[in-house]
Order: C-alpha cells, then structure tokens, then sequence
C-alpha cells in the first residue's frame, strides 16, 4: 500500500521548505497510542473496514474510571465489552509473561471525561515502566503484547513523497514549470505537471534528477535518525531496508519505525 510520508519528519530531515499543497495532502491521524476526541461520545458502531472499529473503539468517551488493584483480566473484559462485540481484544499471554504481566496483575487507574486510548495508555504505562507492553490495531484485532514481539515482524510499506520534497533548484533560461493545480487533474495521474519551455527535455531530466537525489538524501537521514540500530547498512546489523524507486521511498522495518516516520500504524496496512 502506497502512503503519504510524515510532513513534520519530512521537513525535519530535509531542512527545507515544503510545498504549501502538502499541508492538506499530508495530513493524518494522530499516532494511535495519543488519540483523543472533543465529542461528547462516539459508540462503536459497525464500520466500512475493520480497521476503523478499533479507532471507533480508541475514540470512545469513557466518563469516569476508578478502579483500584483491578486484574488485568477484568480490564480485558471491560475493552470487550466497550466495543460492543465489534472488536476483538487478544492479550498475547505468553509475551506478556515474558514482561513479568498475567492475567492477575493488577492495575489502578482513575480517570475522568477521557477516551478509552488514554485508559490503554495509562494501562501500558503501569504494566512496564520501561514501555515493553504496548498495544497494535490488526484488521478489527486489538492486539496487547510487548515490543519485542510486535518489533518480530518486519513490514513493507511504499512512501510517496513527492509532494513534499522541494525546493527546485534554478535552472536558468531552461527551467521547466510545474503546475501544481493540476496535480490531482485527470491524466496526471496525481502528480505535478512539469512542462519545459525548452525544444528539449533537460529541464524536465533535471527536475527528475534532483528529485532522486533529494529521495536519497532523505533515505539517509532516516536511517540516520529514527532508529538507526534496525537499518542494514555498512554501519549496523539491522534487517531494515529503504531503497528510492521512481518518486516513492520503499521502507521495509517494523511496525514501530514506521510509525516513528508516517505516524499511526495498523499491522493490517
């Protein structure tokens, strides 16, 4: 599946000015460990995709929690019953054990006017001090487990990023224009139109040029900078891939570092 690159990671790591179209774009959801809503309440209700139940299930209203030494099994049921029976709530038992957490550990949470997210995080919180217990949306599966065992599986996701690379660089007499407005126009195919006012195709040869090179540049500094330890290069022993193909950044890692790059992400993307 083919998705939109962080604007905020992006423009960090570029150090340059983004297109103003990509504002819009680019936008997207909030990471899933920090949803919350304004609305009063939001039930679950039957949704188009399965993915969207288990948002409808983080988004909920919850308006009170006081619950002192409460089993993590009672907290379970409690998941299963606020969705309604629309999503299912898988505690990984084995993993979890491995972090020091069964179906008997207890919890105190007191919350008030909150979401169901925010009791999820709390949860996590209390369970491992360190972060090792965390929660994933697969398909309508709510999955609580710990990070080694999410970090097992590696994923592929493509990265179309042109919309937000660049500042193009002058080229003189020769410069090709680029006509953003008909970017989404049919024929396009989404992409800006690049014209080239000379009886040659070097302005537009150029253009394609720097855009690669600017993907390549981007495609380092990721792996210099979100988790650098999970990448193969010359440098480390990780089984995490990024390769530039035509216009889009093929990343190829864990759940986790793609969040840390486009934000919220569901195992079933």
């Amino acid at each position: 599946m083919t998705t939109r690159i962080s604007l905020v990671v992006a423009a960090a790591l570029l150090g340059s000015p983004v297109l103003a179209t990509a504002q819009t774009l680019l936008s997207r959801p909030a990471s899933v460990d920090r949803l919350t809503t304004s609305s009063h309440e939001k039930p679950v209700t039957t949704a188009s995709h399965p993915k969207e139940t288990v948002l409808a299930l983080l988004h909920k209203r919850v308006d009170n929690l006081d619950w002192i030494d409460v089993p993590l099994e009672e907290v379970i049921s409690w998941l299963r019953d606020e969705s309604e029976g629309q999503v299912n709530v898988v505690p990984r038992w084995s993993q979890l054990g491995r972090a020091n957490v069964n179906s008997d550990t207890a919890v105190t949470i007191r919350l008030n006017n909150t979401t169901v997210a925010e009791v999820l995080n709390e949860l996590v919180d209390q369970l491992s001090a360190d972060g090792e217990v965390r929660y994933r949306s697969a398909g309508n599966k709510l999955i609580i487990s710990t990070g080694a065992d999410f970090n097992r599986k590696m994923v592929l996701r493509i990265y179309d990023v042109t919309d937000i690379l660049f500042r193009v660089p002058d080229f003189g007499q020769d410069a090709p224009s680029i006509e953003l407005q008909r970017a989404g126009s049919q024929g396009s195919g989404g992409q800006p139109v690049i014209r080239s006012p000379g009886s040659s195709s070097a302005g537009g040869e150029q253009v394609e040029q720097y855009i690669r090179t600017r993907l390549e540049e981007l495609a380092r500094k990721i792996q210099r900078v979100i988790a650098p330890e999970t990448w193969d290069t010359p440098n480390t022993e990780g089984r995490g891939r990024i390769e530039v193909f035509g216009r889009s950044l093929w990343v190829y890692n864990t759940a986790e570092v793609h969040e840390q790059i486009a934000g919220r992400f569901s195992i079933g993307d």
